[in-house]
């Protein structure tokens, strides 16, 4: 069951407790993950992956979390300056198992919103900066209705919807449709967060039903919105 603590930044959310049940999906985000004690154990393309150490998955990487007692699980968008740092230094390996990058340590003794600050050190001046338009874009995405928003943002910023798309994809690690269903799917958590019910918090997120927000979320986070209904509340 996923009843543990949580926290939102502008381009991250952190996790601490049990793993519960997910399906197989693949992030819009770098993900971060860290088994408290135990061995942690994640489906991989290449089969199971099983480590104490902090686990990194690239985002679009398909995988699966398997339950666990207690986890430490971050995900972070990719074109802030912590993930290019930490995506910089993983090289071209889908997913990596690295002791070096990140220490889970303060998070044994601080609370989520103060260890994330330790994370957040981790961006550096060596960190590659992405193309200025596309975060101009992406800033509009971020808060833009789905319906046509890549070709609107395009515009914007005075790029073809096409190229707009391979810088995001060449930076992101994702489609830029994924990053921005991703953005929804945090629009719809917002939501949930202020107590909202499944269908107002698909409204909020910009989808076009509850349908399409449950299918959205499995795939994006391998659960389901009464899941992280009772997560969020």
């Amino acid at each position: 069951m996923w009843q543990g603590e949580h926290d939102f930044g502008d381009y991250f959310f952190a996790y601490c407790g049990p793993a519960g049940d997910n399906a197989r999906h693949s992030h819009a985000t770098l993900q971060v993950s860290w088994g408290f004690g135990d061995a942690l154990r994640i489906e991989t393309p290449s089969g199971l992956l099983v480590h104490s150490d902090p686990v990194f998955i690239r985002p679009g990487t398909p995988h699966r979390l398997l339950p666990a007692g207690r986890i430490l699980l971050i995900l972070i968008e990719p074109q802030s300056t912590v993930a290019q740092h930490i995506l910089a230094e993983l090289g071209p390996d889908s997913y990596a198992v690295r002791r070096d990058i990140f220490n889970p340590a303060p998070f044994l003794q601080a609370d989520l919103s103060t260890a994330m600050s330790t994370l957040a050190a981790l961006a550096s001046a060596r960190v590659p900066q992405i193309d200025e338009r596309l975060e101009q874009a992406l800033s509009f995405l971020r808060t833009a209705p789905l319906k046509a928003a890549v070709s609107v943002a395009a515009r914007q910023v005075g790029l073809s919807e096409s190229r707009l798309r391979a810088l995001a994809h060449a930076s992101l690690g994702v489609p830029l449709s994924k990053w921005l269903l991703w953005v929804a799917v945090g629009r719809a958590a917002g939501a949930l967060r202020q107590g909202a019910s499944l269908a107002e918090a698909a409204i909020s997120g910009g989808f076009s039903d509850q349908s399409h927000y449950s299918r959205t979320l499995k795939r994006l986070t391998g659960i389901l919105p009464s899941t992280a209904k009772n997560l969020l509340q």
